[in-house]
């Protein structure tokens, strides 16, 4: 067993197992005896006081058992070794970060940043920044692989390291930027890949770099989350709702694929929304989208619409982004890495347009062309209204008379 420091020495001592502390035999508890304080008292009682101490036995502890001793010992140890500074860190004194990937800002990300397959299909590029270069060297030296700032790093027997790239220092320089190829940093092997970068004064050498070097993880993941389903889309005329399930953890947004121009035929339509007061209408499906196929490179008469929530499932479309009374949609997932899913089922919403009451009126045959919608009293109609309007002028006058006597 190889430890470092005190931190790693007490360690190594608490993890053995219990037979292995000493069974020392007990200390008789005679020899233990616990400090007494000089009480406080009146001369007058000093004699008496004496008299009474001296016949009564000293206070006794019993002693705590060897092993107990020995774990809290060990305890203590790791607490002062945890403030310790620590030997053999695995990092040189060169620090590393990746800022972007294919021109995307990632400077900030919090955690391992992952490359997607799309990434590495397109061959990115992946900016490193590399600080706190110590002086007196020429090049930086990038290798994939592990333990690849060892001496042996180009012995391909002993070795998995494989040179990305050497970078000549612009000079005495503290801060440097790398920008390297997706695939040349291990993009094609679907792993975690090491990235090492040596300091040192000949390019392509095999000198020893010491401490002067930095480790980035570059996390390769290749595997996108799983295409949503149990689309289901609708019609309103305002607001066009589709809505959708998924079911990956990782999932942080959704892409709408709309196809302007549906076929006939393989989807369906079968929920309302903004004032939607028409339904039925012919299913369609897409010439174009198809369930389980691949997004990119779709032809530009596509539109595709984000819905920027990892919780979404579902959202209303505008009538400005259908550009149709009826179109095709198709929706993928997008994960943390970028990967996306295969394209959903296809399902269709439609625009309908709502008629407002004085158009219902028109079209149901109303008479009147303007204005409200009724029309003037003739003479027909005064003949027969003159009894109900003196029946309702009586009942008017009725609890007037009362009230008056």
């Amino acid at each position: 067993m190889v430890v470092n420091g005190a931190k790693g020495a007490w360690r190594a001592v608490c993890m053995l197992p219990r037979e292995a502390f000493p069974t020392f035999p007990d200390v008789p508890a005679s020899l233990i005896r616990m400090p007494t304080s000089k009480p406080f008292h009146s001369a007058s009682a000093s004699a008496s006081g004496r008299s009474a101490a001296s016949s009564q036995p000293a206070p006794r502890v019993r002693p705590l058992p060897p092993r107990l001793l020995a774990l809290l010992c060990c305890c203590g140890a790791l607490l002062a070794g945890a403030l310790l500074p620590q030997s053999g860190q695995a990092q040189g004194t060169m620090t590393v970060n990746l800022i972007s990937i294919g021109g995307r800002d990632v400077s900030t990300s919090p955690g391992l940043v992952s490359l997607s397959k799309q990434d590495c299909v397109d061959n990115v590029d992946l900016v490193y920044e590399l600080r706190q270069i110590p002086g007196g060297h020429n090049a930086i030296d990038v290798y994939a692989g592990t333990n690849c700032n060892s001496t042996d790093r180009k012995n391909t027997t002993t070795t998995d390291c494989k040179v990305v790239t050497s970078e000549q220092l612009d000079g005495a320089v503290s801060n440097f930027t790398i920008t390297l190829k997706a695939k040349a940093a291990g993009c094609d092997d679907g792993t975690t890949k090491q990235l090492f970068f040596l300091a040192v004064q000949s390019a392509g050498s095999t000198e020893d770099v010491g401490s002067d070097w930095a480790m980035y993880s570059l996390d390769i993941d290749t595997t996108g989350p799983a295409a949503p389903s149990n689309l289901k889309g609708g019609r309103g005329e305002s607001e066009i709702p589709i809505e959708w399930e998924s079911s990956d953890s990782d999932v942080q947004e959704f892409i709408l694929f709309i196809d302007p121009s549906p076929t006939d035929g393989n989807a369906n339509a079968d929920f309302d929304g903004g004032a939607a007061g028409v339904g039925g209408g012919d299913d369609c499906g897409s010439s174009v989208l198809k369930e389980g196929a691949d997004s990119f490179d779709l032809p530009a008469s596509i539109k595709q619409k984000r819905v920027g929530s990892a919780t979404s499932s579902g959202t209303k479309l505008k009538p400005e982004d259908l550009e149709g009374d009826r179109v095709a949609i198709a929706v993928v997932a997008i994960d943390e890495a970028g990967n996306r899913s295969a394209l959903s089922e296809v399902v269709c919403v439609y625009l309908v347009p709502t008629d407002g009451f004085w158009e219902r009126y028109e079209q149901e045959g109303g008479a009147a062309a303007t204005g409200c919608p009724c029309s003037a009293v003739g003479e027909a109609q005064l003949h027969t209204a003159w009894p109900v309007m003196l029946a309702l002028l009586a009942v008017r006058r009725g609890p007037r008379r009362r009230r008056q006597r």
